[in-house]
């Protein structure tokens, strides 16, 4: 079953350039830096009202993709969030408690 994916506490982005953003989440105290693909998995997770699944968000940045390879995209989206999960951004649930 796969899992659900919320975003957790809030964050301060600030970008950097044109094509990446600073990303700090004060209960971590702690800082990334985000690059086109990961300012977009954080976007649409900013835009989702409630849990979504990894698949979702797949789908939704390769359909913005233009000549991805999906399987490349899959790895570095799950990569991605594992990421971003370490530093509080987003929290995994069991689909079972949606």
């Amino acid at each position: 079953m796969e899992r659900r994916i919320v975003l957790g506490d809030d964050a301060t982005v600030e970008p950097l350039s044109g094509s990446s953003w600073a990303v700090f989440n004060a209960h971590y105290w702690d800082t990334a830096v985000f690059g086109r693909l990961d300012m977009a998995v954080f976007d649409f997770l900013r835009r989702c009202d409630g849990p979504t699944s990894e698949s979702a968000i797949v789908q939704s940045i390769i359909s913005q993709s233009e000549n991805a390879d999906p399987h490349k995209l899959a790895d570095y989206c799950g990569e991605c969030l594992r990421q971003m999960e370490m530093l509080g951004l987003v929290r995994f649930i069991d689909a079972s408690g949606v």
